[in-house]
């Protein structure tokens, strides 16, 4: 049966015809059952016992549970109960175990209906699981994203809306349905103003190719035609291979800010009454009225701040040339913009966002200066965690190909200034898939964790060890002074691999083959000395494994 067929039983079917349904429907390597919203199976299909080597009748009830892995019946069991109270469908992923001993990795989907479920066991192979894992990380994101107060939305490559949260959906005045799959930029922004260069040129091959602006204003249209001004932080999801996949959007509505700095609505209400902190200073940048606002958010009292300067909340994250290059903008143009980090009563240090405008009388001379700032620390926040998924491998927590591309240009404009080497270090393990195949993908995945782990008590604090997937890492070692201190490296990498691996009460073994590339001798292109450190590792695979060949060598001698 195509798995694409299985919406099918996303059709509740009355429970006198499910059983014959099913029956007929059997396609024999997919297991069907039947369950009570508590997760008792009342009927399974033959696969099951072909599968687990367990009678029909001994999988029945909660008898099923005994099948799975017990990390995995512990977590399910209660999901059960969980969907069906709230009327929707189960999906989640388990390792059943064979007859023969092994784990099968499998999806559960099921549609909740009136008297229980009706649903699947579906075998995952290991590029079903890598989607799986990809469709779990961003579970994790729109899950991350639902819990602020934050706007937020994700596009897919085309710019339609993924996944749109309750405050964007309330900002827009719609329901998620009206919001799903439209082009994000064409329903629900003005015409003709700016916005992200989204999607990317299609020449682009890696998000370092094409610019792109990571922070942005730009205005929603509500249902009645309203404008709402955010300030949006922008990050791109990238594949595995390092292409773009989906931008996610975090914005703040800084409609009212905006008005305020516009209109400069200075009664004792707006002053007293904004959420946002608001400070006025004399000619001489003394202050001589702060609101409630800038009392909670910084800790000092109005008392306390009247006559002193506003540095008294300077933090040091920020050098003088920062503060000059701050006042030389607000006396050329009148204003100042931009995200500060200061520091509280108590000493705490914290993020904002902060905005200085210029007063001046009639006659154009200076008199005053007002700052209204807010706390961003929750915008922060979420910048980075969204941050961190864009740029490294969820499994091992390594850099991914995309960060890998950036320190990799980083390093070869050092060396090119310095006069030093670049060297690039391309490893595959040897018989990685005998692993997986022998005990499955889960002690796959701690041997993978392991190996990272001792790839990077290899190298120095500021090399980098990244993974491009599978079972295939790269290692960049940079201000590379001699050629020996690469051979040390690829030595020892060889000989921590080499080591013993004891994972899940078993000891492994596995090799692996090292293929280097080194600039300028061999390229100066970034994609290039990749291409060239893995073409010899596989020189290396070739030549027995377990061992390690320059990309030199090779073009030297074509039948090294």
């Amino acid at each position: 049966m195509d798995r694409k067929e299985a919406p099918e039983y996303a059709m509740p079917i009355p429970q006198s015809e499910t059983h014959f349904h099913l029956k007929l429907t059997d396609p024999g390597h997919i297991i069907q059952w039947i369950a009570s919203p508590e997760g008792n199976f009342l009927f399974l299909t033959q696969a099951w016992s072909v599968l687990t080597g367990q009678d029909m009748v001994d999988g029945l009830g909660l008898g099923w549970l005994g099948s799975l892995h017990p990390d995995d019946a512990a977590a399910i069991k209660p999901e059960f109960s969980i969907a069906s109270a709230a009327g929707r469908a189960l999906r989640c992923h388990c390792r059943v175990r064979r007859r023969d001993g092994t784990d099968a990795s499998m999806l559960i989907e099921a549609q909740s209906m009136p008297t229980g479920f009706i649903g699947l066991f579906l075998p995952l192979s290991p590029c079903e699981q890598s989607e799986f894992e990809t469709s779990l990380a961003d579970h994790h994101l729109t899950d991350l994203l639902e819990h602020t107060r934050l706007a937020a939305v994700a596009l897919d490559i085309d710019g339609r809306v993924r996944f749109a949260n309750r405050p964007l959906l309330e900002l827009l005045g719609r329901r998620g349905e009206e919001v799903i799959e439209r082009n994000f930029f064409d329903a629900f922004t003005p015409s003709g103003q700016s916005s992200p260069r989204w999607p990317p040129p299609a020449e682009s091959e890696h998000l370092h190719d094409w610019g792109f602006d990571p922070e942005f204003e730009m205005a929603i249209l509500d249902r009645g035609g309203a404008r709402r001004l955010l300030l949006w932080h922008a990050i791109v999801l990238p594949t595995s291979s390092g292409h773009p996949r989906s931008l996610v959007l975090v914005g703040d509505d800084i409609t009212a800010k905006r008005q305020a700095e516009e209109r400069f609505l200075l009664t004792h209400k707006v002053f007293e009454t904004t959420e946002m902190a608001m400070i006025i200073t004399d000619a001489r940048v003394r202050i001589i009225a702060a609101n409630s606002s800038f009392s909670r958010l910084t800790g000092y009292g109005t008392d306390e701040a009247i006559g002193q300067n506003p540095s008294i909340l300077q933090s040091d994250r920020h050098d003088r040339p920062f503060y000059r290059r701050m006042w030389d903008a607000i006396r050329t143009t009148g204003h100042w913009h931009g995200e500060i980090w200061d520091r509280r009563k108590d000493g705490t240090v914290y993020p904002k966002f902060l905005s200085i405008s210029t007063i001046r009388d009639e006659d154009g001379k200076i008199t005053n200066y007002c700052g209204i700032f807010y706390d961003i620390s929750e915008r922060k926040t979420i910048e980075d965690k969204l941050d961190h998924m864009a740029h490294y491998d969820a499994l091992t927590d390594l850099p991914n190909r995309t960060l890998l591309h950036e320190r990799l240009d980083q390093a070869v404009t050092v060396a090119a200034r310095s006069g030093t080497k670049v060297a690039l270090l391309y490893l595959d393990l040897d018989h990685f898939k005998a692993v997986n195949d022998t005990v499955g993908h889960d002690v796959g995945d701690l041997l993978l964790q392991e190996v990272a782990r001792r790839l990077r008590d290899c190298v120095r604090g500021f090399d980098t060890v990244a993974r491009l997937g599978g079972d295939e890492f790269v290692v960049l070692l940079v201000d590379v002074q001699q050629i020996d201190g690469v051979n040390v490296v690829a030595a020892k990498l060889l000989n921590a691999i080499a080591a013993p691996f004891q994972l899940a009460g078993r000891e492994f073994h596995v090799s692996t083959s090292i293929g280097i590339s080194l600039y300028p001798d061999d390229h100066f292109k970034l994609d290039v000395l990749l291409k060239n450190a893995d073409q010899a590792m596989y020189r290396a695979k070739a030549g027995g494994r377990a061992g390690f060949r320059y990309f030199g060598e090779i073009e030297a001698d074509p039948g090294a």
